[in-house]
């Protein structure tokens, strides 16, 4: 007897905590953010003689309205176990449908990556602010 009463309490919970997390709105309900970043090839890469490239675009869901948007791109190098900023490109267009962003610099041997920042504003107000880092790079020049 008591093991029916503890199954019946066990199901009666199992049973809200899956009714919980029905009434959960979808994660699509509030598509926020608007925008994000895509890095061409993925990574930065080498440009004959001596140059690293860093680049991509941005692209935002075309059912979304901005009131202002900002992305920073920026090319870091490791040295000395920290990322330093070697190249950086701005934007202050809004992406209808797409931004095109890349930037540059001297070829140094080693790890590179890139850093996609954005700042969105919507109509209403709410401001949010993401970024994407690319893979890691390792080049030899």
């Amino acid at each position: 007897m008591r093991f029916n009463a503890i199954l019946a309490a066990t199901a009666a919970v199992l049973t809200g905590a899956a009714a919980s997390m029905t009434a959960a709105p979808p994660a699509s309900a509030d598509p926020w953010p608007a925008c994000d970043f895509v890095f061409y090839e993925g990574f930065p890469y080498l440009k004959e003689p001596a140059a690293v490239i860093v680049g991509g675009y941005t692209e935002c869901r075309p059912d979304r309205e901005l009131y202002r948007f900002h992305i920073s791109l920026t090319l870091e190098y490791r040295r000395g176990g920290r990322w330093i900023v070697q190249g950086a490109e701005q934007s202050d267009q809004i992406p209808r449908p797409r931004v095109n962003i890349a930037t540059w610099a001297p070829c140094e041997n080693g790890a590179w990556q890139g850093v996609a920042a954005m700042w969105e504003t919507a109509p209403d107000g709410r401001t949010l602010s993401h970024s994407r880092t690319s893979s890691h790079a390792i080049i030899q020049c």
